[in-house]
């Protein structure tokens, strides 16, 4: 959405003076035109303030002669001519004093700066960008380059070196052909071709072998050429940026000339205006001086005036004032009648209201007698029936402290009952652990026997066995006892005895230490035991263990263990 105002038009350094003047005109147009209007940033003259809210049309007029007069006025017409005001005439005075506004055009210092403005920009520097041309050529010869390619055939050094190597290899093999058919007395064969051939082969290796170092240099050649394309357009940059960086500067004078200039300009019209405004203000000071003494004549009379109205009016106030007092007089008596009748009323309601309350009170008095007759009959049925009732509770009191008693014995009875069969549970468990514990020894004993060990007194026994009983079994089993119930055989009690016997018997090493020390049987036969102790179960080790640690003592193991590996 466009602007309702008009817009600012800039400078350029090709505007002709006419140009320049039009614009100026447009410009301080478009400004007042703002100012006018009120918009923040565009501002009149304190003295124009108070005309501009009265919306008194010829203070732009005037407002645009006063301050842009030599400007002419604006081609497309100032507020005032849009708006069909004819304008002011020029002067403060408005009814011919004869005082002028500010005329710019015939201050000589203000002419002088305004032309030394003017030399100064017309010097507007120009950029010659005068290296683009060669940049964009660099530039394009650099982004449009063929990518790197080699032909060992066009290169010329190659073509040297093979001319070279053919040549040198070919002498080589006459030579060394010619060398061979000396050995065969001058005459030709097929080793003398063979041995020329390799000389000649050699030669031509060595002419390969060059080609990665031709390679390299030609490469190195296509990266140089690069580079120095690359340092011709940085150097084409560096010599545009000096030629860019001093138009700049040329450019930034300019402007601190034409900054200079206008500040000149400005300084010079703001002493020519600040000059005529204090005529102005002087001008506008006698005026309003004269205008005030006229005004003070007529406050004085308008005063005097305004005295004798007072006067008037009091005296009229205090005639109303008498009248409205009668008035209120009688209205107070008037008052006071109807309020001596309210007063005797309420006295007589207040009588009435007496007696029936006198009645009403008598009334609740009978009422009250009837209800505590009625409160004590009530009361005594109840208490009555609270006796009956407590009667009943004791009754069902009785009843159910015997009813307590009996399932108390109950509970009791029960309890002595689960006891019993608690222990039977645990007295039969013991009998099962015992027979168990006892069928693994009669299987122990029979393994023994059968294996050619002879169990010992002590086994029979746990087992529950009598020693004639044992002795007979060892008997059946061919084995002799000594008359203090022992057999044949291993009969000590460390560790280091039975590792000795068996050793003394031939018993391999490997035997041998797999025999537990007392301390290992110890603490293995107590990971068998259950959780209750005292017994062992076999569940916790293999049965290869439960068979080493069964038996009531060490000495036990190391006889059964030293006897079983030497089969007695």
């Amino acid at each position: 959405m466009g602007s309702r105002y008009t817009k600012f038009s800039g400078y350029l350094a090709t505007d002709s003076p006419e140009e320049v003047k039009k614009k100026q005109q447009q410009n301080a147009y478009a400004y007042v035109e703002r100012a006018m209007d009120g918009v923040e940033g565009y501002e009149l003259d304190s003295s124009y303030d108070e005309a501009k809210k009265k919306g008194i049309l010829a203070v732009y007029d005037q407002y645009y002669k006063e301050h842009y007069s030599d400007l002419g006025m604006p081609t497309t017409g100032n507020y005032a001519q849009q708006n069909g005001s004819s304008g002011s005439s020029g002067s403060f005075g408005g009814g011919g004093s004869g005082y002028s506004v500010y005329d710019p055009y015939s201050d000589d210092r203000y002419m002088e700066a305004l032309n030394a403005l003017k030399a100064a920009q017309s010097n507007l520097p120009i950029y010659a960008n005068s290296y683009e041309d060669e940049i964009r050529e660099v530039y394009d010869s650099i982004v449009n380059r063929e990518k790197f390619t080699y032909d060992v055939n066009a290169d010329a050094l190659y073509n040297q070196y093979k001319d070279q190597y053919v040549s040198l290899g070919k002498l080589a093999m006459q030579d060394t052909m010619g060398q061979a058919a000396a050995m065969t007395g001058g005459y030709g064969n097929s080793y003398a071709a063979s041995v020329g051939n390799q000389a000649y082969q050699s030669y031509l290796s060595q002419l390969n072998q060059v080609v990665p170092e031709l390679y390299g240099m030609a490469y190195d050649r296509y990266r140089q050429e690069g580079q120095d394309l690359l340092n011709q357009y940085n150097m084409l940059g560096d010599m545009r940026d000096t030629e860019y960086n001093q138009y700049l500067n040329e450019l930034n004078q300019y402007w601190n000339n034409v900054n200079y200039y206008k500040s000149l300009l400005d300084d010079a019209y703001n002493q020519g205006y600040t000059a005529n405004r204090d005529a102005y203000n002087m001008y506008i000071d006698e005026r309003n001086f004269a205008y005030q003494q006229q005004m003070d004549a007529l406050a004085q009379q308008n005063y005097l005036n305004e005295f004798e109205y007072k006067k008037l009016q009091d005296a009229l106030q205090q005639q109303n004032y008498e009248k409205e007092f009668e008035y209120k007089k009688w209205q107070d008596a008037i008052a006071n009648d109807q309020w001596q009748q309210s007063f005797d009323h309420e006295v007589e309601q207040d009588k009435i209201a007496e007696d029936q309350w006198n009645q009403s009170f008598a009334h609740e008095v009978e009422q009250d007698k009837i209800a505590e007759d009625q409160w004590n009959q009530s009361f005594a049925h109840d208490v009555a029936q609270d006796k009956i009732a407590e009667n009943q509770w004791n009754q069902s009191f009785a009843h159910e402290v015997q009813q307590d008693a009996i399932a108390n014995q109950q509970r009791q009875q029960e309890f002595e009952l689960d006891v019993y069969k608690t222990d039977l549970e645990q007295h039969n468990l013991e009998q099962e652990r015992a027979a168990k514990q006892q069928e693994q020894m009669y299987e122990y004993l029979y393994d023994k026997l059968e294996s050619g060990v002879p169990p010992t007194m002590e086994e029979f026994a746990s087992a529950g066995i009598g020693e004639d009983e044992a002795r007979q079994i060892l008997g059946n089993y061919g084995f002799d006892v000594n008359t203090d119930g022992s057999t044949d055989g291993f009969s000590g009690t460390t560790y280091e005895e039975a590792m000795a016997y068996m050793r003394s018997q031939g018993v391999p090493q490997n035997v041998t230490s797999a025999m537990m020390t007392e301390s290992e049987w110890v603490a293995s036969k107590a990971s068998m035991y259950t959780d209750e102790g005292g017994t062992l179960d076999m569940s916790k080790g293999s049965s290869s263990l439960y068979n080493d640690v069964k038996y009531n003592t060490y000495e036990e193991y190391l006889r059964n263990y030293v006897n079983s590996q030497i089969n007695f």
